[in-house]
């Protein structure tokens, strides 16, 4: 697994275990919050542009890295940025 995964299954797995969101800076500039019950991702930066492919290609290595294959991305404005939601998808079964 890939150092990218580790935190982000450290943080959904504390997530989980506390019923609390868990946030992770990286060194790139990314902020990540992470949520349980549903696993949710919440990126966006505190400096310089976070939009468009761009963006939701950073949405999308997450999710790859955490091994999830069905989610969705849906962008969200805050009272001072935007967000973007990575939502691990629902088993069928």
């Amino acid at each position: 697994m890939s150092r990218l995964g580790d935190l982000l299954h450290a943080r959904l797995a504390m997530a989980a275990k506390l019923n609390r969101t868990q946030g992770l800076a990286l060194r790139n500039g990314l902020q990540i919050r992470v949520s349980a019950a549903p696993d949710t991702l919440t990126l966006w930066r505190n400096d310089g542009d976070f939009s468009g492919e761009k963006a939701e290609r950073e949405g999308r290595v997450c999710a790859r890295h955490l091994g999830w294959t069905d989610y969705t991305l849906d962008w969200e404005q805050g009272e001072v940025r935007r967000f973007l939601k990575v939502k691990r998808g629902e088993p069928l079964l």
